[in-house]
């Protein structure tokens, strides 16, 4: 008797699961402020056969570079046991994070627990949105309106103050009169506003909008100031350039000034008079050129005095040189001579204007001043002294060059000025949200054209109708795990049909360029009860059944994923949960489906005989080769047109038929299947179609299955 019971009880013990796990909640969605902390509770749960007592362990897992935020080992579980997780937002900036809450448990060893070294492990994904706090996002909005305002400002400052700085290195200092002073102030002033403007721009690369606004405000009452500062650079260059013509137009005056004073000086008494003016503009242009005024535009305005006096000085020599000195002299001479042969007559024309054509009729004029000087010695008649002291001044005025052509007024200088870019930025960068996990940080997703799709992973048959769903659950598990690891897919745990009813914002999952994985049971069914949703075990129903379950799981992915699709990975049973998901609903929100072990035409012998004594028998009943369900299934006008594979394992004998030991290879084939072979082996204890989903045991599976994820991934 005691043997018998002992070898039931372990009997019993390798059928039934003994320990299943329970964490909730399952899934997390937080938005948090800057620096805002938040706090989520989760409740771990065991069920265990009354003589195994488990031990387990958690971490919490940051997911964008892989580090541990918590953890604990060692939990001997009761009845339940709560922990924490305590989050802070980041100081800056704007995004999501992931979390991973993992629990692994397995059974303390014990004489009478049979399963003692069975890990079993499961999983909560915790997202953080983290955004800008109410007065930040004020701060942004402020910062938005001021800064392209005071970048354009500061580049047409900055554009025009090199071009100024291009101008004076290559003016000499003569031409430059004294205006490196002005330049170098200038200069430095739009360096000062040029280094406030790359600072701003620095702040708002770092994202410091507090500090933005009062410092952009300050700066913006000199960017204020950009239009006038602006115009005094250009007004330099147009001053610059009316120095350069004024000050040549100065000095050929002045030299045609004091070209006049050799011939004003014969004449003593008319010249004091024009001397003086000459001397004091002269004086005046010299005391501009040596001694500059700080003031350019008093600079301009002095030297345009000093022009109309050194003008006017000018026609008064011209004037007096003929008409008042020669041509008063001649007309009395004349006069003289005309009254001494009682003849009478007139003097020649007055002497015109232009200065050139008064020299020639001056020289003119001496010369018939001195043929009448002859004339009145012939007759024994002394000239006037006044007019005997010309004799030597009009000797003097051909040899004496004091007419200069005054040359037009030049024009304006050209310098070669290199068009400089400036360093001032164009536009206003945009700080788009951050989404790190896996290692990898991009922008966020913010819509489905730029989000991988979703995998589904389901599972099979459970072999023994007793076992809780979440043992099934685990089935993938090790897949999960595997492809984050490999930064395929984010791990999201297992969803069931309570899951639809734990609202999660729309595309929560989507916005990480990695995507999420998540397994998925349809054991499970949920309902309202006393207000709020209970979760049951609901297995022993019909595959047709699952797959309406299986339609709000495939419904709660996307709606978390924010995706119109999903890639369906199914082992042995959940194949054809899968596909009459497909047939019933249509393939319209799947993107491919990849079987593994899935028995398509369905099971034969042993297993056939065994799977209703103690499997679920409806759909036991389903799977038997031949049965309705599956002519139904694979009725070939009834084939949805979606990518279907499926891996087929091989090398365990059934009889006389190759397979993997639970389905036949002639059973899993269908014609319009790919369908890569996996080779391998059966055990007593394990048959290849369980090992088919272990990694450890067949890593080609896997590899198989992630790249044809990749092909699909959109």
């Amino acid at each position: 008797i005691v043997m018998l019971i002992v070898v039931g009880w372990r009997t019993y013990t390798i059928l039934r699961q003994d320990l299943t796990l329970t964490l909730s909640p399952e899934a997390v969605a937080l938005t948090l402020s800057h620096d805002e902390q938040a706090s989520v509770e989760f409740s771990l749960r065991t069920n265990n056969l009354i003589l195994c007592t488990a031990e387990c362990a958690y971490r919490i897992t940051r997911l964008p570079d892989g580090s541990v935020a918590a953890s604990r080992e060692r939990i001997r579980m009761q009845e339940e046991y709560r922990f924490f997780m305590n989050i802070t937002a980041p100081s800056k900036g704007e995004g999501q994070l992931v979390y991973g809450v993992d629990v692994t448990c397995q059974n303390v060893q014990k004489a009478l627990c049979a399963r003692e070294e069975t890990r079993h492990s499961t999983r909560a994904l915790v997202t953080v949105e983290y955004t800008l706090t109410d007065e930040e996002m004020q701060a942004r909005s402020r910062a938005q309106e001021l800064l392209p305002q005071f970048f354009a400002a500061a580049r047409t400052i900055d554009e025009e103050a090199q071009r100024i700085a291009s101008i004076t290195a290559q003016l000499d200092a003569a031409s430059l009169d004294g205006l490196e002073a002005d330049a170098a102030q200038i200069l430095a002033e739009q360096a000062a506003f040029i280094d406030e403007t790359m600072r701003l721009a620095d702040a708002w690369d770092d994202e410091e909008y507090a500090e933005i606004v009062p410092d952009s405000l300050q700066a913006l009452k000199r960017a204020q100031h950009a239009n006038s500062v602006r115009q005094r650079l250009e007004q330099y260059v147009t001053i610059q350039h009316v120095l350069v013509a004024d000050a040549k137009s100065a000095a050929a005056l002045l030299a045609l000034t004091n070209a006049t004073y050799p011939v004003l000086v014969a004449f003593e008494n008319m010249s004091e008079q024009y001397r003086t003016a000459a001397f004091s503009a002269g004086a005046q242009l010299a005391m501009i050129a040596q001694e500059p005024a700080r003031d350019v535009l008093s600079r301009t305005a002095a030297l345009e005095r000093t022009l109309v006096v050194l003008n006017a000085s000018t026609a008064k020599a011209r004037t007096a040189l003929a008409r008042d000195v020669v041509g008063t002299a001649l007309q009395e001479e004349k006069a003289r001579l005309l009254a001494l042969n009682g003849s009478g007559g007139t003097i020649s024309a007055p002497i015109p204007e232009d200065l050139e054509a008064a020299k020639r009729e001056t020289i003119a004029r001496c010369e018939e001043l001195g043929n009448i000087f002859r004339e009145l010695n012939m007759m024994n008649v002394s000239p006037l002294a006044a007019s005997q002291a010309l004799k030597e001044p009009c000797l003097a005025i051909k040899e004496t060059t004091f007419i200069v052509m005054v040359p037009d007024a030049p024009e304006a200088v050209t310098v070669d000025v290199e068009e400089a870019a400036s360093g001032i930025p164009q536009t206003l960068p945009t700080h788009e949200s951050r989404c790190c996990a896996l290692g990898v940080c991009t922008t966020c997703c913010a819509d489905a054209s730029c989000r991988k799709l979703p995998v589904l992973f389901l599972h099979g048959h459970s072999g023994y109708v007793r076992n809780d769903p979440s043992y099934s659950a685990e089935t993938f598990r090790t897949f999960q795990e595997s492809l984050e690891r490999n930064g395929t897919r984010i791990d999201a745990g297992v969803l069931t049909p309570y899951s639809s009813y734990v609202v999660l914002p729309t595309g929560e999952w989507g916005e990480q360029a990695a995507g999420v994985s998540a397994g998925g049971t349809y054991y499970y069914d949920a309902y309202l009860s006393g207000g709020s949703y209970i979760l049951s075990a609901a297995k022993s129903e019909s595959i047709d059944t699952y797959a309406i379950r299986l339609k709000d799981l495939a419904e709660t992915l996307r709606q978390r994923a924010g995706t119109d699709r999903v890639i369906v990975v199914a082992h042995s049973m959940g194949g054809l949960v899968a596909r009459r998901y497909l047939q019933l609903f249509g393939a319209e929100h799947v993107e491919a489906l990849i079987m593994i072990g899935t028995p398509n035409r369905g099971i034969e012998t042993a297993v056939a005989t065994l799977c209703p004594v103690i499997g679920a028998s409806k759909e036991c009943e389903e799977m038997r080769a031949g049965s309705s369900y599956l002519a139904k299934l694979n009725d070939p006008d009834r084939q949805p047109d979606v990518p279907t594979y499926l891996i087929i394992g091989s090398g365990c004998e059934m009889g006389k038929e190759d397979g993997d030991g639970v389905v036949m290879r002639k059973n899993a084939e269908l014609p319009w299947m790919t369908t890569p072979v996996v080779n391998g082996s059966c055990t007593t204890a394990e048959k290849l179609h369980t090992a088919l989903v272990d990694p450890g045991r067949h890593p080609e599976v896997l590899s198989t299955v992630e790249r044809l994820i990749d092909e699909h991934s959109g």
